[in-house]
């Protein structure tokens, strides 16, 4: 039993996205919904990874465009672009990211730091990487994200 209870401990399950070619990763359990992208009121002096505020039923989300926060290239919103719904401390925001991916069952403890050639404004904003098979998936800070 005991051994059950590290091992359910150390699970990890991830929702992957991409921004561009990336393949970033939130934790599951923060993101309430992904949506389509939806019709944005601007905020006027909002900062510039901004883009608005929507009411997701009788909620106000704020939007952040991930790459302009995250200091990446800005690729166009296209019909594969959504919007993740994460909530933080009592509010809700949206990151809008270039399109889905899938959810991976991962283990904490094979999540490996960041290469130390990343630093920066993007170093900081995520915890780790995580290696699949195939892929490497940037694991996002989102409390770092939301704090700054």
């Amino acid at each position: 039993m005991e051994q059950l209870s590290q091992e359910s401990s150390n699970a990890f399950l991830v929702s992957t996205f991409h921004i561009g070619e990336t393949l970033w990763g939130i934790d599951t359990l923060k993101v309430q919904e992904v949506i389509r992208v939806v019709d944005v009121t601007c905020v006027h002096h909002a900062p510039d990874y901004i883009v608005g505020i929507i009411n997701l039923r009788g909620k106000i989300v704020t939007i952040i465009d991930l790459s302009k926060k995250l200091h990446l290239p800005k690729l166009e919103t296209t019909e594969k672009s959504r919007i993740i719904i994460v909530k933080w401390n009592m509010e809700y925001v949206g990151f809008l990211v270039d399109s889905i991916s899938d959810i991976v069952n991962t283990e904490k403890d094979k999540i490996q730091p960041p290469p130390s050639n990343i630093n920066g404004a993007q170093g900081k904003y995520f915890k780790g990487i995580y290696h699949t098979e195939d892929q490497l998936i940037a694991i996002l800070k989102v409390e770092k994200v939301l704090s700054e």
